[in-house]
């Protein structure tokens, strides 16, 4: 949950499995948490997957954990 969440919060740059894409994924961070977990629900549920929801609170506890981003992830410093 928290990976997918931050992305969404913060945005991801850089290689994907070996793969560069052009540009970067925007942050959504500027929407509110109800937003951003619906989204990630969504995203998590929809196509016949069957992932846990993600709560408003679930956001709420990541975006507290890390208020003082100002920058992209990578995959790299998702994956510690």
């Amino acid at each position: 949950k928290d990976y997918v969440t931050k992305v969404l919060l913060h945005g991801m740059t850089g290689p994907i499995d070996g793969v560069t894409y052009g540009g970067l994924m925007a942050s959504m961070g500027s929407n509110d948490d109800d937003w951003i977990s619906g989204v990630l629900t969504y995203i998590r549920r929809a196509w016949s997957n069957g992932a846990d929801t993600i709560s408003k609170h679930d956001v709420r506890n990541v975006r507290k954990k890390n208020e003082d981003r100002k920058k992209p992830w990578t995959q790299e410093e998702l994956q510690l």
